[in-house]
This record gives structure tokens, C-alpha cells and sequence, in this order.
């Protein structure tokens, strides 16, 4: 019995698997868009790319709470734009109050209605919150919240 061995072809069966490996991975990167997708493309610069990668992450995320923040900002900026429209309102009952030409019975109706100006002011003030917190209640609790760049 004769084997024969075609050494040539099996040579080149060898180049074509590599030149395909080399392939797949070239279309990996032009695919991600990245020079760099695993540490087998460079130890080092695949570290790099990871810390860019949490870095790109933390920017996002710093992103959204300014996002957030503007959104809280606008909800408080609504009540007390509502609230100064109602002492604009009330600064006019006082004037015409005032008023010479008013009487007592007048005045008083006057008085109701700066009354009721007032209780929706507070219920304004109760009523303004972003996500339960209530934004217009002035207290003395303050909250700290600490942010340390683990990032450097």
C-alpha cells in the first residue's frame, strides 16, 4: 500500500487558514469601528481603550444627571413663576384695597380673596415636587451627596 502526501497542497491549505484568521479579525475592527476590540490586538493599548471606554461611560451618565438636574430646575422654576404671578395678584388687591372709593364690605371681600391668594401659594409650595421631593418647602435639611473621580 502507497500513501501519498501532496505536501504543497497542504502548505497551502496552512497560508490560506492564516490569511483567513487575519481576515476575520481586520473585518472585526472595520466592523466595531475600533483598532482595538480584544487585548490579543495589543495588551497595553486594549487597556487604554477599556479605561476610555468607562471614561466615555462616566460622561454619559454626567450627561443625564445634568439633564435631570434641568428638568428638576424648570419643575421649581414652574411653581414659583406660579407663585409670583399670584403676588402680582395680590399686590393689585392690596392697592385697590386701598383704594378710597372702597368700603368696609369691599375690603373685606378684598381680604378673602388675598386669603385665598395666599392658601394657594402654599398649596403651591406643597404640591411642587420632582420625584416625592418637594422642592419649594423651605427647611434646614440639607442633603450632601459626595462624588469621588475613581476614573484617574
Amino acid at each position: 500500500m502507497k500513501i501519498m502526501n501532496n505536501s504543497s497542497a497542504m502548505l497551502a491549505l496552512g497560508e490560506m487558514k492564516k490569511n483567513q484568521s487575519s481576515i476575520e479579525k481586520q473585518l472585526k475592527k472595520v466592523a466595531s469601528g475600533m483598532k482595538i476590540n480584544s487585548a490579543g490586538d495589543g495588551a497595553a493599548e486594549y487597556a487604554i481603550s477599556e479605561k476610555m471606554q468607562v471614561r466615555i461611560r462616566a460622561l454619559g451618565q454626567n450627561d443625564e444627571n445634568v439633564k435631570t438636574g434641568i428638568n428638576l430646575l424648570h419643575v421649581a422654576e414652574g411653581g414659583v413663576q406660579s407663585q409670583l404671578n399670584i403676588l402680582r395678584t395680590i399686590k393689585e388687591k392690596v392697592i385697590n384695597a386701598n383704594n378710597d372709593t372702597n368700603t368696609d364690605i369691599d375690603r373685606a371681600t378684598i381680604q378673602k380673596e388675598i386669603d385665598q391668594g395666599y392658601e394657594q401659594m402654599e398649596a403651591i409650595t406643597y404640591d411642587t415636587d420632582y420625584n416625592r421631593r418637594k422642592l419649594l418647602i423651605g427647611d434646614k435639611y440639607y442633603e450632601t451627596v459626595f462624588s469621588w473621580d475613581r476614573l484617574e
